[in-house]
């Protein structure tokens, strides 16, 4: 005995072609917008460091010029020099931040590594001087191209 359904032709649902469009939209929509998503992610990390590298050389020279030196990042923060408790620590927003002080002259480095290392990341180093370099793709230093 054959059954026979009461649906309307029309209210049955989708068909799988509808939704293989519907899925094939989805994806291109997505190979579009992460690209760019990531693109803006990578910008605003960036960003992020340059302003932190300017923040740790202002903070250096504020010491320097109320105590005659300068200090670690942690020095820094225990005197109230520098009140980002994420870079005290070494690392904000994707970077690592290393600083290094200089005894024989009265200098201090700074550079900021991104912990995730793709290939097209950038690289940021700062120095006494105040000057932002920046490299793609190896570790800054003072050779490095300014970016300010």
């Amino acid at each position: 005995m054959l059954h026979q359904n009461n649906f309307p032709t029309k209210e049955r649902g989708f068909t799988l072609v509808e939704l293989l469009m519907v899925v094939a939209l989805i994806g291109i929509i997505s190979a579009l917008a992460i690209p760019n998503f990531i693109s803006s992610q990578r910008a605003a990390r960036a960003a992020t460091a340059i302003s932190s590298l300017r923040l740790i050389h202002s903070s250096e020279s504020s010491y320097n010029s109320a105590k005659g030196s300068y200090e670690s990042l942690e020095t820094l923060g225990a005197a109230g020099f520098l009140d980002d408790p994420s870079l005290r620590s070494g690392s904000k927003e994707g970077y690592s931040f290393v600083l290094s002080l200089s005894d024989n002259n009265g200098k201090f480095e700074v550079s900021a590594t991104p912990l995730l290392v793709p290939s097209a990341s950038q690289y940021f180093f700062i120095d006494t001087s105040g000057v932002i370099r920046a490299e793609t793709g190896s570790a800054a230093d003072v050779s490095s191209t300014p970016i300010n």
